[in-house]
Order: C-alpha cells, then structure tokens, then sequence
C-alpha cells in the first residue's frame, strides 16, 4: 500500500527491491545500535533527551602532549688555544739563590760544556753582584757618619790597641770604687775541683781591686791549698740564697745579693760579670758601665721606630725617619 501511496507500481522485482532494501537499513541500525549499548547507556533508557537520541557522542579527553625527548647536544668543536708567549724571568738576588744550586748539579752530574759554561756564567753574574754591591756598601759609609762602625771601634791597629789600654784604666777604675762598697761570696766544696781552681783568681780580685772575699764551706771543710782560712761554715745560708752549685759567687751590697756566676770563671770574664752585676745592684750606672767596654757606645742608640707601610716602599723617607730618630736619641 506504501508503494501504492508514493505512486509505485508494484511489479515482483520493485517488491523484492524494496524488501532487500529494507533489511539493509535494519541490519545498519542494529548494528550501531549494539555499538552504542557497548560504550554509553542505550538510547531508549535515556529519556531525558527524548527525541534527541541520536546527538554526538561526548568529545574523548583530549591526550596530554608527551615531552619531547631531550637530544643531546652536539658539542661544538673548541678553537685552538693561541700560542702564549714565554713570560720573562729576571734573574735577580732572588731567583740566583734559588737556582744556582740547580745548574751547578746539573753541571756536575752531566758536565757537558754547555752545562758548566752556563753555570760559570750565572755564577760570574752573582760575584759581579756582590762586588758591586760591596762597593756601594762602603760608598754609603763614607757619606753617613752614623753607619761607620769605625766611630765605635777603630779598625786600625795601633788605634785598636789604644782604645784597648783607655779602656783598661775604666775598668780597673771602676772595680776599685766598687770594691769600697761590696764584696764577693764565694760559696765551696773543699773536694770541688773547680772550686780549687777559682780560689786563686779570687784572691787576685782581693790583691788588684781591694774586693773583700767571704769564703763559705758547704761541706765545713777548708780548701786543701789553704786558700781563704777564715772561711765559714754554711749554717743554711747556701739554701736560703738558692745555691745548687759549686763554685757559686755572689756580688753583696747593702746586704743583698746579685748572681755572678755558678761555675768557674777566668780573670778578665769575672771582671766582666762583677762590673754587669755592679750595674745590676745600682752600685754602678749605666754610663759608669759603658766607659768599660771595648767599643764606643755614646753614639746614638736607638729605639724601634714606628713607621708607615707607605714609608717602607720609600728608600728616602725611610733614612730620613731613622736619621732623625739617630739625632735625637743623640741629643737626650
């Protein structure tokens, strides 16, 4: 009737047309329609979207983008260093001190004569240094009067030898004022072979200078040459006094004692030590002392100093601060 409707004329080919027809469009449908049941809910048990059943299937997420994997890189080829030209070297005090032991063993262990010429040359190098060196040395005396050693002690013989007998006079001067005022303990052991030995210089002391000797026994005995007769007996003085010695000696003076020595001394170092003790007990002064020695001490004596760093890398500023300071110290 349907064929009729649309204006077909039914004929058995049309029919079985339409028929096959037919069946294609239902066996499609229900294949889509078992799709659908597999994937979302079925059509018909959707009744909020009536009608509206055949709409698009909801978009699939979208995939996250992977990283790309990171290539590696390709190091670039680096440029050729330039040449570096050799560094200078200066041979000076410095760098002879340090490598001229160097060549001289290479000269000795492959005496070559390249080898041993070059290490004559480097040491030609350094003797022509020093002598120059020493030259300027004594020019820089000549023209400073404060750096020649020659005022404290004259290096000419005969002058040597007079400053030697003025000297002399000082000290034996100076020992007989001290000898007015002090004398010397002399602490012993009759079987201290030292002690026998210093017994004799001791009483040179007494003969030139006039010094008094209190002789003390520390084992109650007199010594065997007789020596000191009149000694006495230690009754706790060596203890009180710190003796652990033989000989020991001390300067007494106002009834205090300074240390000489523990041990044997000869004549000119026992001269030498009563006049440093004398110092030391106020018997003496300080300018008494210097008038005894050998070399000339009332030139300028001086303290350290103080400077700026910048005044260290200035060779003028520096002799100017230190002659000053010479000056006056020399003046005081």
């Amino acid at each position: 009737m349907l064929l009729h409707i649309l204006g077909f004329r039914a004929t058995p080919m049309k029919i079985k047309f339409v028929a096959a027809s037919a069946l294609t469009v239902f066996c499609l449908f229900h294949a889509q329609a078992r799709a659908d049941v597999t994937t979302s809910a079925p059509w018909w048990g959707d009744r909020e979207r009536g009608w509206f059943w055949y709409n698009e299937r909801d978009p699939a997420p979208e995939e996250e983008p992977q990283e790309a994997e990171p290539q590696p890189e390709v190091a670039t080829p680096a440029e050729p260093e330039k040449p570096k030209k050799p560094e200078k070297v200066k041979l000076n005090t410095a760098w002879l001190r340090e490598n001229l032991p160097k060549y001289r063993d290479l000269a000795i262990d492959e005496p070559t004569i390249p080898h041993i010429q070059q290490y004559l040359y480097l040491q030609k190098l350094t003797l022509d240094r020093a002598s120059t060196f020493s030259d300027q040395w004594q020019r820089a005396i000549q023209l400073d009067p404060f750096l020649d050693e020659n005022t404290r002690r004259p290096l000419l013989t005969a002058a040597a030898a007079q400053k030697d007998a003025e000297t002399g006079q000082y000290v034996v001067a100076a020992l007989k004022r001290m000898a007015k005022e002090t004398g010397l303990m002399f602490f012993y052991r009759s079987d201290c072979g030292p002690c026998i030995m210093e017994a004799p210089i001791l009483q040179a002391m007494e003969r030139e200078f006039g010094f008094t000797v209190f002789p003390v026994s520390m084992d109650g005995r007199p010594l065997p040459r007789g020596e000191f007769p009149n000694y006495k007996v230690d009754n706790g003085q060596a203890a009180a006094w710190g003796v652990k010695a033989t000989p020991t000696l001390f300067l007494y003076y106002n009834g205090q004692l300074t240390p000489i020595a523990e041990s044997p001394l000869g004549f000119q170092e026992l001269t030498v030590r009563i006049l440093q003790a004398g110092v030391l007990s106020k018997v003496l002064t300080e300018e008494d002392f210097d008038t005894t020695r050998p070399a000339k001490v009332d030139a300028p004596q001086m303290k350290p100093p103080e400077v700026d760093n910048s005044t260290l890398d200035s060779p003028d500023k520096l002799i100017s601060i230190l002659r000053k300071k010479l000056d006056r110290t020399s003046s005081q």
